[in-house]
């Protein structure tokens, strides 16, 4: 298997920067050509190594799914992974085009490198390998959106309207991260996600601050106010009943290395560690804000309309649904008689637990420690993957959360990248996954040694 992938390095980097080159960026309507595009790669990718594929249109984006099957004997293994990526702004941070792959101390760098592009890839590389060499023991369905930068919204529709094709024995995701360059994980806990626009109406047009400045009243005044009052400055939380049904809980810091160069603006929740803050603490975050006049120079107007994108990552005891009705209804409160708003919901899915006790997580940390000879590590995330509680709720799977990106790689940010060593050793590790995740469930006896 070492062998087949040494011989095929190049090709497959070369294969992949084409496929970085798509800016597949399924939050702006622009792209939607290339989101198309990108999805036809995958199709085509999949076509070349023996992979039957279907694509299914929808309302939203294409949803790419494969299967192999190899023998009714053998177990099936659900693999997840998405093609769209972030918007690249701001374009001036980054050191070369976003979209024109580079390669950089063994790294390469492009929007969507590590988040998600590289990790669906090198499982396609890995199917490759096996299938090439006839090592395959598992019957294997791929599923890969263009939705899940924008809350994976067609998706879980997808999932329940189709249960008897996704259904399988095990799930697998590539599309998480490792402590530490030498030092593979296997995540145990997922947050959830609330993301919500609020957009807070005044006058039917914009006025001259001048001339009535003062007696009407100023929607992006009103959105800063409510703003305001959604966390004190001890940054907890102000939305009644929102921590209601959260456990406390501990955690110990040995396992997340916070970027050393953001310590000097670490701050959050007052009591809590920084890891609990950024694991298992609920959190809100402001994104973005629209209003009024931002160009260059001065234009006195009070704004007939302004908004703000912001999210609220969640925790275990937390519904997203409830959790956005007490919002709403706080907002309520807030709000002046002499405005109106609208708030609207954009993507939410629960937080998730994961069993690492189960046989496919069991050969996942046996593949892991085997291609990097250390003791892969149990660790929380504090970021969202809607499809995995899509999946653990419609199909009762337990997901095996096995990724290979660096808390270093500058996802959603500038100058993101993913280190080529990881995207080798990730191709071994996945296959051995696959091999090993056979065998025990076949009751095999070939050992991991033979197998590599």
């Amino acid at each position: 298997m070492k062998d087949y992938i040494e011989i095929h390095a190049d090709r497959f980097i070369e294969e992949l920067k084409a496929f970085l080159r798509i800016p597949s960026i399924s939050a702006d309507p622009k792209y939607i050509a290339d989101i198309k595009k990108a999805s036809e790669f995958l199709v085509s990718a999949m076509d070349e190594i023996g992979i039957n594929t279907t694509t299914f249109l929808s309302v939203g984006h294409p949803i790419v799914y494969g299967t192999k099957h190899i023998d009714d004997s053998y177990p099936t293994v659900l693999i997840y992974g998405h093609y769209d990526v972030q918007p690249a702004d701001p374009i001036d941070l980054w050191d070369t085009p976003p979209f024109e792959p580079a390669i950089r101390d063994g790294k390469i760098y492009a929007r969507g490198a590590c988040d998600d592009k590289a990790q669906v890839y090198l499982i396609l590389k890995a199917l490759e390998a096996m299938i090439n060499q006839g090592a395959l023991h598992c019957n294997v369905k791929l599923i890969f959106e263009g939705e899940e930068e924008i809350g994976s919204r067609t998706l879980e529709q997808f999932i329940c309207n189709n249960k008897s094709l996704l259904a399988a024995d095990a799930f697998l995701v590539c599309d998480t991260s490792m402590p530490g360059i030498n030092q593979p994980a296997l995540i145990n806990s997922l947050r959830g996600i609330c993301y919500c626009e609020i957009t807070i109406n005044g006058a039917p047009e914009d006025l001259h601050s001048g001339m009535l400045g003062g007696a009407i009243i100023n929607p992006l005044t009103v959105l800063c106010s409510i703003i305001g009052k959604l966390k004190n400055d001890d940054h907890r939380i102000l939305i009644p009943g929102f921590y209601d049904g959260i456990q406390e809980n501990k955690l110990n810091d040995f396992n997340l290395n916070p970027n050393p160069k953001l310590a000097p603006y670490q701050t959050g929740e007052v009591g809590y560690t920084p890891l609990e803050q950024m694991t298992i603490r609920p959190t809100l975050d402001i994104h973005g804000v629209t209003g009024g006049y931002s160009a260059d120079g001065p234009k006195t107007v009070i704004p007939s309309q302004a908004s703000a994108k912001f999210s609220m990552r969640l925790v275990e005891g937390q519904d997203e649904a409830k959790i956005f009705s007490l919002l709403e209804n706080y907002i309520k409160t807030l709000a002046p008689k002499e405005t109106s708003f609208q708030l609207n919901k954009l993507a939410g899915s629960n937080a998730v637990q994961t069993d690492t006790n189960s046989k496919a997580c069991k050969s996942a940390e046996l593949a892991l420690k085997s291609v990097f000879n250390t003791q892969p590590t149990s660790m929380k995330i504090g970021g969202t993957i809607p499809v995995v509680s899509m999946i653990k709720e419609h199909l009762n799977l337990n997901p095996i959360l096995m990724g290979f990106g660096l808390e270093t790689d500058n996802i959603h940010g500038p100058n993101e990248h993913f280190h080529l060593n990881n995207f080798f050793k990730g191709i071994e590790a996945v296959s051995l996954f696959l091999n090993t995740y056979g065998e025990k469930k076949m009751e095999n006896t070939k050992t991991i040694h033979e197998f590599n």
